[in-house]
């Protein structure tokens, strides 16, 4: 800052300025502790999305990828799954989602079908993993998570 003697490093991270003292007035020594910031994300900001935050930006960045893009019909579909389990499990923050919520709310769906069960675990799954890349959850959480196996015969309409 203006008449401090340390350098200090200015971010923007989720649409949010952040600034913090690199306690140095080396500036060898701030450079590297400055890219130790952004490369290896040391500081992670206290501030936690909330899971509707989570949910709306995972939908609007999964239908403006350029390879693949997420149809809006089925970006319906998947934010209404997801915001049926925050509901039903009073999730409200990124880092409430854990293995035991999800197993519980899957296994709560009684009376639907082994189809429906396998499009909500896969459609979480693949949420969390969106929030395991930006690291707002646990690493390894995706990979503790069952998807279920759909029917063997399939959807009778």
């Amino acid at each position: 800052m203006t008449g401090s003697r340390f350098w200090w490093f200015r971010w923007t991270q989720r649409g949010r300025r952040y600034a913090v003292s690199l306690k140095t007035d080396d500036e060898s020594i701030a450079i590297t502790k400055a890219r130790a910031i952004l490369v290896e994300e040391i500081f992670i900001p206290g501030v936690q999305p909330t899971l509707d935050e989570s949910i709306t930006q995972y939908l609007r960045v999964a239908q403006e990828r350029a390879k693949q893009p997420l149809r809006p019909e089925v970006a319906k579909t998947r934010g209404y799954i997801l915001r049926k389990y925050a509901v039903d499990m009073q999730v409200k923050m990124v880092g409430q989602i854990n293995h035991n919520s999800v197993s519980e709310w899957l296994r709560s769906r009684a009376g639907v079908s082994r189809d429906t069960i396998h499009t909500y675990a896969r459609t979480i799954k693949t949420f969390v993993r969106y929030l395991e890349d930006l690291k707002l959850v646990r690493p390894g959480l995706y990979q503790e998570l069952d998807v279920p196996e759909p029917a063997a015969i399939g959807r009778r309409n």
